[in-house]
Parts: structure tokens; C-alpha cells; sequence
């Protein structure tokens, strides 16, 4: 999140590339994606709304990232939100919406006049690309908080004078080769993770160079 809201974006890349939860929120409620967008770093906001972080997520007074880039006047990033289903219609707590805190005409015209049809397709289409997330705690780690008990299943309870059931054990080949079907798909699994944290990060970087590509 410090690595957003400071605008580094080779930093947020390499977020990206390890797969971080991009929905962490600190103690008032914010995102990463919410405090690029106060700080008006555009680029970052674009890796992020890259990587499906989602742009209608509220702190805790009610406030998404496009609440606070209105209030900052911030007008790259508004757009980038609007295009990418940031709502311009949520309101916070006290019953605001982003026009109600946008500190320009500029801005204000930029909300009002947002395509409402075109903005609920975008969200829609990224409230489905979300949903085929993988979770955020990569395989790896995973396994090995389960290995090191962290997440280890809690026992079911026995019966205090149970007499112990007979333990079946599998012949030595089916356990060879039931190990070796875990592992196959384990490989696979981490490829394909890794494949995907590659496609990732290659579009961020073009997302990138095609926006410093307009900036200059």
C-alpha cells in the first residue's frame, strides 16, 4: 500500500508479479487502488485496475477511490476509474457522492457527464474477471503454512474409550504413484500461476509505456 500511495510503480509491478492481495485495507478502510488514486499516480492506478483490484471497495467512512481522486481534482485518474466500473453514483456515509465532493467544474462535468450504460458494463465485465480470481495467497505459501501447521485441520473429536479402527494401508505402488499424480499437478498448478503472474506483469508494463507514451 506505502508503495501505491508513493506512486512506485516498478514496486506495485512486482506486487503485481507475486500475486499480493490488492483488497488489504488499513485502519480507516483504504486500498492500495484508493490511495494511488488521492495521490493522483495515475500510472499506479492503471497497474492496479490491470491486476482487478476493485474500485468501488469503500473505506470506512463510506469513500472509494473515486470519492477521494474527485476530491483531489485528480482528472486522469477519475477517468481511468470511470472507464475501469468505478461507480460514480456510490455515496459514503453521509450520503455523498463523488460529484457532491468534487472541488472543480472540471470534475464535476466529468462525473455528470459519464456514460452510466457504459460505466455498469465495465463493471459488470470486471465483477466477472474478478470472480475467476484465483486467492490471492500463492500455492506455494500455502503448502507450506499447512506443512508447518499453520493451517492444519482441526481433528475431529473421539470418543474417550473408542476402541481404535483397523489401519488400512495401501500398497507401496499405489502410494508411489498416487504421490507422484499430487506432485504432477502441484508442477502444473505453480505453472500455470506463474504463467499467469507473467501475462500480468507484461501488460502492466505496456500499460506503462503506452501511458508515458501519451505523456510525453
Amino acid at each position: 500500500m506505502e508503495c501505491a500511495m508513493a506512486g512506485r510503480h516498478r514496486d506495485v509491478a512486482r506486487l503485481l508479479e507475486a500475486r499480493a492481495d490488492l483488497e488489504n485495507q488499513d485502519r480507516e478502510g483504504y486500498t492500495a487502488i484508493s490511495e494511488a488514486a488521492s495521490a493522483g499516480h495515475t500510472v499506479v492506478v492503471g497497474q492496479l485496475l490491470r491486476g482487478l483490484a476493485d474500485p468501488n471497495r469503500a473505506s470506512c467512512d463510506g469513500r472509494t477511490a473515486l470519492h477521494r481522486a474527485a476530491f483531489h481534482n485528480w482528472l486522469p485518474a477519475m477517468r481511468l476509474l470511470l472507464e475501469n466500473g468505478a461507480d460514480p453514483d456510490v455515496e459514503d456515509k453521509d450520503g455523498a457522492a463523488a460529484v457532491q465532493l468534487a472541488r472543480s467544474a472540471a470534475a464535476r462535468e466529468l462525473l455528470n457527464g459519464c456514460d452510466r450504460e457504459e460505466n455498469l458494463r465495465a463493471r459488470e465485465d470486471r465483477q466477472a474477471k474478478r470472480a475467476l480470481l484465483p486467492p490471492p495467497l500463492p500455492a506455494e505459501e500455502a503448502e507450506i503454512a499447512e506443512d508447518s501447521g499453520d493451517l492444519a485441520p482441526q481433528a475431529a473429536p473421539v470418543a474417550a474409550e473408542a476402541a481404535p479402527e483397523p489401519k488400512f494401508e495401501p500398497p507401496a505402488r499405489a502410494v508411489a504413484e498416487s504421490a507422484e499424480e499430487r506432485a504432477q499437478k502441484a508442477r502444473e498448478k505453480r505453472a500455470r500461476a506463474k504463467a499467469e503472474r507473467d501475462r500480468r506483469y507484461q501488460d502492466a508494463l505496456a500499460e506503462i509505456a503506452a501511458m508515458a507514451e501519451q505523456a510525453g
